[in-house]
């Protein structure tokens, strides 16, 4: 991942009720990201009728992750987050942080702090990266330096938008996001889809605001960037790296995107992973259904094909 060995990044990944998807997910962190740190930090929330799949996950990866347990918490604890004026208006808009706060701030800026890495990668459970990741020296040094501006988006590339006229960085293009003539896609300044940024400053980034899980913290994140002037120069691999792989959707905070995807049972792939089938990303043009959303093009699966002793094992939605 980077030509300087010495170099290595922290990930964090979140998860919830999918240890099937997270399997996928770090494998295809560990297969394309070949200088990253160990363990990759999970921070999940629990549920009684998945922790089998998670003990599972452990037993596969051992020490190669570590597990964050995120818990109910009283956001009265953090009442000093009302200092920020913004929040008040977070809360308003979206009401579940008043009444099912957790310890997912905590727990996320706890790892920011802890780490003694100069860089960050974000995932959610359903981020798979599919091709090497390539971050010379002179972009890391453009992270390190000025973390409040730049960051690196896995998820673009000119297979997404070829038309803009880049400025170009080795294997790497650059934009930014002020610029009126890109998409809305293009200007999605923050974002947690194998994203990659310095650690200082999006852990300066991220304090003030509220939010307790990860769908708050980039919804929230993204309009905080705007205002607050964070992430606006963007830089992305020359072919995207990172999809999203929409199976199904766990989060309760928006329907957005829900009657699009399969919605795959959580459940059923939970007994199928404990069996022993393991889900690895394929982009098959045949079984995905292509949806092109203000710059972004989707992909949502209609059939999935599990690995399982060896053989591929077809699933029909």
């Amino acid at each position: 991942m980077f030509r300087d060995k010495k170099k290595k990044i922290d990930v964090i990944i979140f998860t919830y009720k999918r240890a099937m998807n997270l399997d996928a997910c770090i494998d295809s962190v560990i297969m394309n990201c070949r200088q990253i740190n160990y363990p990759i930090n999970i921070i999940y929330r629990n549920d009684s009728k998945h922790k089998k799949s998670y003990e599972y996950l452990k037993k596969i990866y051992n020490e190669k992750i570590k597990f964050h347990e995120r818990k109910s918490e009283n956001i009265l604890k953090n009442i000093s987050l009302l200092l920020h004026p913004l929040n008040l208006l977070w809360i308003l808009k979206w009401h579940k942080i008043y009444k099912e706060y957790s310890n997912f701030k905590k727990i996320f800026e706890n790892i920011l702090k802890e780490s003694k890495k100069e860089y960050i990668m974000l995932c959610t459970d359903d981020t798979v990266i599919t091709k090497k990741i390539y971050l010379d020296n002179i972009i890391l040094r453009l992270i390190k330096k000025n973390g409040k501006k730049y960051w690196f988006r896995s998820n673009f590339g000119l297979d997404l938008y070829s038309k803009k006229k880049f400025k170009f960085i080795n294997k790497n293009i650059t934009w930014n996001a002020n610029d009126r003539n890109i998409s809305y896609f293009m200007k999605y300044h923050f974002q947690v889809e194998g994203s990659i940024y310095n650690k200082q400053f999006l852990l300066e980034f991220v304090k003030p605001f509220i939010y307790y899980n990860p769908t708050t913290l980039e919804a929230i994140g993204f309009k905080e960037a705007g205002y607050r002037g964070y992430f606006k120069q963007m830089i992305s691999p020359l072919k995207r790296s990172a999809f999203t792989v929409e199976l199904n959707t766990v989060q309760q905070d928006t329907n957005l995107r829900k009657k699009e995807r399969a919605n795959f049972s959580t459940k059923w792939l939970m007994k199928l992973f404990l069996k022993g089938y393991r889900f690895r990303y394929k982009n098959n043009k045949q079984n995905m259904k292509t949806i092109f959303e203000l710059g972004n093009k989707r992909f949502v699966p209609n059939k999935i094909y599990l690995n399982f002793k060896k053989t591929i094992v077809e699933f029909i939605k």
